[in-house]
């Protein structure tokens, strides 16, 4: 994006669609992980021109996470399914957190290692006996995926404080609370990523948001 002469711009990654290669270069067993990703530039200073420009953007990528340990939350279904299935078909070590796990997932997640977790993330005692859990069976955390959300999607006089309560409490609370247990291991073990998912909700509002 070199070319854009904005000098205030923010980036949408609007959909990302992984695809998996017959196997990578650097290791002919393990695939390589193919994004097509669909961005939009928005320039912040005239939002009636919210999508200044569309572009999609390709690329192939090999990863190697062998020894590696994930937390993921939010992993029954969605993004977090799809995540910590990633993680795993690349030899990480992960660990599936969520309040409510499917039966459909029963056979792919043992096929790949993946353990499951009981852990509702509006409680911080949960989310610390999740990553304490997954240090202690693979002795580092090196990953944590927060995932969890849920949405609010009503006019602000519908919303009742349970309603505002809950979703902060998952949304933000969750998510903090993640990272704050998440350092220690992940000084210990060397260094780590966190990675907090989020919404474009919040950059472009809607009147029934």
């Amino acid at each position: 994006f070199s070319d854009l002469n904005h000098s205030l711009l923010f980036f949408t990654i609007r959909t990302i669609r992984p695809t998996t290669r017959s196997a990578s270069i650097a290791d002919p067993r393990r695939p390589a992980i193919h994004l097509v990703i669909k961005i939009q530039i928005h320039h912040i200073l005239r939002p009636q021109q919210a999508i200044k420009e569309e572009r999609i953007c390709s690329m192939t990528t090999t990863i190697e996470l062998t020894g590696r340990t994930a937390v993921v939350t939010g992993a029954s279904n969605g993004i977090g399914r799809a995540t910590a299935i990633l993680l795993a078909e690349h030899g990480a070590a992960v660990f599936a957190a969520d309040w409510k796990h499917l039966d459909e997932n029963a056979g792919r997640f043992a096929e790949l290692g993946i353990v499951e977790l009981n852990c509702d993330v509006k409680r911080e005692s949960d989310l610390a006996e999740t990553i304490g859990e997954a240090v202690r069976r693979t002795g580092r955390l090196d990953i944590l995926v927060n995932n969890a959300g849920i949405g609010m999607v009503m006019p602000i006089e519908d919303v009742t404080e349970s309603d505002w309560d809950n979703c902060i409490d998952t949304n933000l609370k969750g998510a903090f609370f993640g990272c704050r247990h998440a350092v220690a291991p992940m000084r210990d073990a060397g260094g780590g990523s966190i990675v907090n998912m989020s919404s474009n909700a919040g950059l472009l509002p809607r009147s029934h948001d």
